[in-house]
Parts: C-alpha cells; sequence; structure tokens
C-alpha cells in the first residue's frame, strides 16, 4: 500500500511541475524598429555607436550589429510606430553624426512554415 501511495504522489509531482512549466509563458520581445546607420566617421566599437543611436534616438536598442566600420543596424526598442518613427527621424536629422539612417530592409520576418505550401507540385 505504501508503494502505490508513494507512486500516486510522485505522479502528482510530475504533473504539478508539468503544469507550473506550462504556465510560464515566454516573454515577447518588445516591439521596435530595425535600422541602419551610415556613421560620417569609422568607429571600432559596436557598443559605442549603440550607446551614441539610443541617445541621439531617445531610445534603448538591442541587437546591433556592424557590417563595416561606417555601416551599422540595430533594432530601436519602442512601444509604437509613432515613437519608432520619431526616433528614426532624430537619427536622420543628426546629419553630424550619420551620413545616412534608414529602416533596415534587409531583415525580414520568416513566413511560418507550411507543409502544404512545401510540398512539390
Amino acid at each position: 500500500m505504501f508503494a502505490r501511495f508513494a507512486s500516486c504522489l510522485a505522479a502528482a509531482a510530475v504533473m504539478t511541475a508539468a503544469v507550473a512549466a506550462c504556465a510560464q509563458t515566454p516573454q515577447a520581445p518588445a516591439p521596435g524598429l530595425r535600422v541602419q546607420v551610415q556613421t560620417q566617421a569609422e568607429w571600432t566599437n559596436v557598443a559605442d555607436v549603440a550607446a551614441r543611436v539610443s541617445q541621439i534616438a531617445g531610445l534603448p536598442v538591442r541587437d546591433a550589429g556592424a557590417s563595416t566600420t561606417q555601416l551599422f543596424a540595430m533594432t530601436l526598442i519602442c512601444p509604437d510606430e509613432a515613437t519608432c518613427n520619431a526616433g528614426l527621424q532624430r537619427l536622420i536629422e543628426a546629419r553630424d553624426v550619420f551620413a545616412q539612417a534608414r529602416v533596415d530592409a534587409r531583415r525580414t520576418i520568416p513566413r511560418p512554415f507550411s507543409p502544404s505550401a512545401s510540398a512539390v507540385r
């Protein structure tokens, strides 16, 4: 009888852990706008460029990367489209720092996989 009680108790513990794991939903990343900036001068430190972009745009940034020493891409983190656009406009107007600032059209979100769409016809 004790063995049966122990096995039921173990099963209940496993189910409780499984329910708790399902209840924790991963948090979606904050909305943002992927931008590309070309600096007037060469910058070798991506973190410095990201800090300068954040300062000028008035928004935090994430996912900063460099293509060259003058071409960088990163995501402006903003609560809505209007705030993103205003931050981008501030980057565009900072001509003393950036030769160019624009939406990074190279980064696209892939379409979800669909088994029927991948079938050879």
